[in-house]
């Protein structure tokens, strides 16, 4: 009789261990959407998000979980240009610095870094259209339009390509 109590448990407890792994399975990974836009979810994650959207344009799937360690992404801190670099070359591309008119080109892909009002570093994504940028910027939830001033305004400018095959 004091057998039936346990199995009602260990049947509950497995019902709900399933349950709870198929909500981890459907729920969305945080990588690009269809207007390659990633959504960071903390203030520090700005760069892997952005390498997120950036590869995204290229057909690289890949997400901000994946990209945290290859950017070297510290919480307190964030991640150094650098290491973005380095994850970026990790994931196939060639990243080669360029003024901001580069970065506006039609169909130019670039991961910037520039400083935020109160001064603390950030980073995005920059799709070029001829005369401005659609920007992904992992801290707003859509994506943004910069014209070739705003871009001129940023720190650091690296345009992305496909790295030659061996």
């Amino acid at each position: 009789m004091k057998k039936t109590p346990l199995i009602i448990i260990a049947a509950l407890v497995t019902l709900l261990a399933a349950a709870f792994t198929v909500v981890l399975i459907l729920r969305p990974l945080p990588g690009a959407d269809s207007n390659h836009q990633c959504r960071g979810t903390h203030p520090s994650d700005c760069a892997p998000c952005a390498c997120v959207s950036a590869l995204s344009y290229f057909g690289v799937i890949t997400t901000q979980y994946e990209m945290i360690p290859l950017c070297g992404t510290i919480a307190s801190i964030g991640s150094y240009r650098d290491n973005v670099l380095r994850a970026l070359q990790v994931k196939g591309m060639s990243c080669v610095p360029v003024q901001p008119e580069a970065a506006t080109a039609t169909g130019a892909v670039c991961v910037v870094g520039y400083i935020i009002p109160g001064g603390d570093g950030h980073c995005v994504c920059l799709h070029g259209d001829g005369t401005g940028c659609t920007v992904n910027d992992p801290a707003q939830d859509n994506p943004d339009y910069w014209t070739l001033k705003q871009v001129g305004a940023c720190q650091w400018i690296v345009q992305l390509f496909p790295a030659p095959k061996n």
